[in-house]
């Protein structure tokens, strides 16, 4: 799959106090297999932003480019699906027939369907849990639950709406880890809307800062550069830290070198490289707000 590419993308509403102007000219240009985090204060047009590239809202008609692939983004599809805030699974349904309800309608074999259905529920940890139903699961066990309907339809594109918003700060940890695991494994592009800055900075392969209303992309950053990167290098280059890098590449899975987002963990929050990486996103939110 190509890029998913946003130029000029802007969007005005009708308001009691006359226009708002929400999007103030989005220009954008993300990789396939890239997870990106879109930060910014309350109310700055983030979810609005999410649903243009969902295809649930057109932008201003103006001139402007949405594609994915050269394609461009004319309403919902399969190949953008969204996870939002609200936990969205059917009460009346188990757990692995809320994963399946969407597969009912790609015309595929009923035994392909409960076959991925039940796939996709193992790669968020609820294998066990097929025959539950939500009232029955905990908040971070039904939104894995929506996570795990948003893989089953296999798209290109996963859209995020802060859907870690409404749980506990342990529970909240723990997904944000499972989900950069599921990332890994599945290699799809990852767009995740946020105001939390740790939650941004955990996450995101790239963090963009978006400013108040008219929004506008202030501020950006490489992740692994200011963590993964700035972490293994700090500690090679001290004798002392030799015993913590070994802990570190034993965590991760890997040899310093190979060290990557890909491999981020909760050691990644122990450093001060990322209190500093969360530092500098707080100035910028701040910046943002004030210009």
């Amino acid at each position: 799959m190509g890029p998913l590419v946003l130029k000029n993308i802007k969007k005005t509403y009708l308001a009691r106090e006359g226009v708002r102007v929400v999007l103030g000219g989005i220009d954008l240009s993300i990789p396939a297999g890239q997870f990106v985090v879109i930060l910014g204060p309350s109310g700055c047009g983030k979810t609005t932003l999410l649903k243009i590239v969902a295809g649930l809202v057109t932008p201003d008609d103006d001139h402007y480019t949405l594609t994915i692939d050269g394609r461009s983004i004319k309403g919902p599809s399969p190949e953008r699906n969204i996870v939002f805030q609200a936990y969205t699974s059917f009460p009346w349904l188990t757990a692995l027939e809320n994963v399946r309800f969407g597969l009912q309608f790609m015309n595929l074999p009923k035994t392909e369907q409960y076959k991925r259905a039940e796939a996709y529920l193992g790669q968020v940890g609820l294998k066990d849990f097929r025959d539950d139903f939500p009232r029955d699961l905990s908040g971070g066990q039904q939104q894995r639950v929506a996570i795990a309907r948003t893989l089953a339809a296999e798209p290109e594109i996963i859209l995020m709406d802060e859907p870690f918003a409404s749980l506990d700060a342990q529970t909240r940890e723990t997904m944000q880890a499972d989900l950069v695991d599921i990332w890994e494994r599945t290699g799809r592009t990852i767009l995740f809307v946020t105001h939390d800055i740790a939650e941004a900075a955990f996450l995101g392969e790239r963090v963009l800062v978006l400013s108040r209303m008219p929004a506008r992309v202030i501020y950006e950053c490489d992740t692994e550069r200011e963590l993964e990167k700035k972490i293994i290098e700090r500690m090679a280059a001290d004798p002392s830290q030799y015993e913590a890098l070994s802990e570190i590449e034993s965590l991760a899975g890997a040899n310093a070198s190979q060290i990557s987002v890909r491999h981020r963990g909760d050691w990644v929050r122990q450093q001060p490289e990322f209190l500093a990486l969360t530092q500098r996103l707080k100035q910028a939110i701040s910046a943002g707000i004030v210009s």
